[in-house]
């Protein structure tokens, strides 16, 4: 067969009618179009625990007190006053929207949201910072040795910024001895050769080997004992400290279960030409093999002439 008829039979190829069976059609239904995140589900990517309750003041103090460097934030003055108004200086809120009657209020999860989003974008705000901060104090409950305390109905709570837990439950799962001063507001706690202290209102946390007047260890957490409803709390540092970072936060996130996409399951961009192409590999269009048809003459020419060199240099 020489060159002429090869190149003849690749055009008769090229103008056979071959079938579509509807390729088009189906490659347009199976077209995935890249949806981009929207901030919400950005946002949703940090995984801040939105269901645990916390108040305006508290929301405005935690975020705040994760740019203390910037701003010098006194937390014992006025409470949240000066958190609300370096968040104002922030731009993350509008101060007159979150008056002193509004701090014990708790927030909105739409409020947390909105607030949130302007973190952000923000250029002095950290969202990681901000993320960590607020779900080290959004806590539903406490574990020790992988097992969830009882704490009796006494949940953590949120003070300045702080998380405060509940002393006696915690201390009683810990094996402590507790003995309770009422005049004086000192409650003791004894385990082995560990002797603690802490009294209402004094931000003085002090450790003793037990019938040794020497103090081991004296310690500020920036949040004295305080009484609750009758109940002892104390910042949640206090145990960490006690038990060398043996017991755990258990930190409790809570996901949208309807949710089918997030920010770590977000589909790559894929066209219709990128499924045409992997579709193609079994199923060829007319087009592929025209270019089929074209690719085979292209190389029987070059075949046909180096046969024809071949041949040349034999004679």
């Amino acid at each position: 067969m020489n060159k002429f008829n090869l190149v003849l039979m690749a055009l008769l190829v090229s103008t056979v009618e071959t079938p579509t069976y509807g390729l088009s059609s189906l490659f347009a239904k199976e077209e995935v179009v890249y949806v981009p995140p929207t901030q919400e589900e950005i946002l949703e990517g940090y995984g801040i625990n939105m269901n645990t309750p916390i108040s305006v003041g508290e929301f405005l103090i935690t975020i705040v007190g994760t740019v203390e460097e910037h701003f010098h934030v006194p937390m014992d003055t006025h409470y949240a006053a000066p958190a609300v108004q370096k968040a104002g200086e922030l731009g993350i809120i509008i101060p007159q929207q979150y008056t002193q009657l509004t701090w014990s209020r708790v927030l909105k999860e739409h409020e947390k949201i909105d607030i949130l989003l302007k973190v952000m974008d923000h250029n002095i705000l950290s969202i990681d910072e901000v993320a960590e901060a607020l779900n080290n104090v959004l806590i539903k409950g406490i574990m020790y040795n992988g097992k969830k305390i009882d704490l009796k109905s006494l949940m953590p709570i949120q003070y300045k910024g702080q998380l405060m837990v509940p002393v006696r439950p915690i201390a009683n799962v810990l094996q402590f001895d507790i003995k309770w001063n009422e005049d004086k507001g000192i409650m003791t706690l004894t385990k082995d050769n560990l002797e603690s202290q802490l009294q209402v209102g004094y931000d003085s946390y002090s450790f003793y080997e037990p019938n040794n007047v020497h103090i081991i260890d004296s310690i500020s957490l920036k949040i004295p004992p305080r009484l609750i409803n009758n109940n002892l709390y104390v910042p949640y540092e206090y145990f960490l400290i006690m038990l060398d970072g043996e017991i755990e936060n258990n930190v409790l996130k809570y996901w949208d279960k309807d949710t089918n996409r997030s920010l770590y399951a977000i589909a790559d961009q894929v066209t219709a030409e990128k499924i045409n192409e992997e579709y193609n590999k079994d199923f060829p269009t007319p087009s592929d093999l025209r270019k089929a048809a074209e690719k085979a003459a292209e190389e029987a020419a070059v075949a046909a002439e180096e046969a024809k060199k071949n041949g040349l240099r034999k004679r």
